[in-house]
């Protein structure tokens, strides 16, 4: 199997785990919906909201350019790694990605630390691993003759990534009340 198919199951799995822990998450406790939100109220929550979505877009955006457009050679021995590094880091954004709404559940339901300190582990490898799949792409040589792609690429990882990382790690971290 190629690494581009590999990405492509990574992502296809990864997202539906993602989604579905989501989903199981809020329709087995809907009564922790608004505790999930960790004090994040107001304007800000709408901030949050549309960030969500511009950094949805935004992987896509790069998911789609690395798995459609043979310039990007992200897959290539002009990638770090020959592009094993970029199938490691998404796996492990979206593997963490999956755990924190879990963890944040058990928190809120138990109250037992060690599923708060899951959960904020969950979010800060869930920012590292999009910190480093964004400079693996940002260092990669993209072949082709325009230059798009590539700025497609990194201003996509770039809004996942900011918001992974303020957003989820060091706002709701630091808002969540405990």
């Amino acid at each position: 199997m190629s690494q581009t198919n590999i990405f492509v199951l990574i992502n296809v799995v990864g997202g539906i785990a993602v989604l579905g822990s989501y989903v199981l998450c809020l329709m087995m406790f809907p009564e922790q919906r608004e505790a999930l939100w960790g004090g994040v109220v107001g304007t800000t929550r709408n901030i949050v909201v549309i960030s969500m979505l511009f950094s949805a877009a935004g992987y896509l955006a790069f998911l789609y350019i690395s798995v459609f457009n043979v310039s990007t050679d992200l897959f290539s021995e002009k990638s770090l790694m020959n592009g094993n590094l970029i199938l490691i880091l998404a796996l492990t954004f979206l593997l963490s990605s999956t755990a924190w709404m879990p963890t944040s559940v058990a928190f809120l339901e138990t109250s037992n630390n060690l599923y708060w300190n899951l959960s904020v582990a969950s979010l800060w490898v869930a920012a590292i691993s999009l910190i480093g799949l964004f400079i693996a792409v940002f260092i990669t040589d993209f072949s082709g003759a325009s230059n798009l792609p590539k700025i497609i690429s990194v201003a996509g990882l770039g809004m996942i990534t900011f918001h992974c990382l303020v957003f989820d790690a060091i706002m709701w971290v630091s808002n969540f009340p405990k």
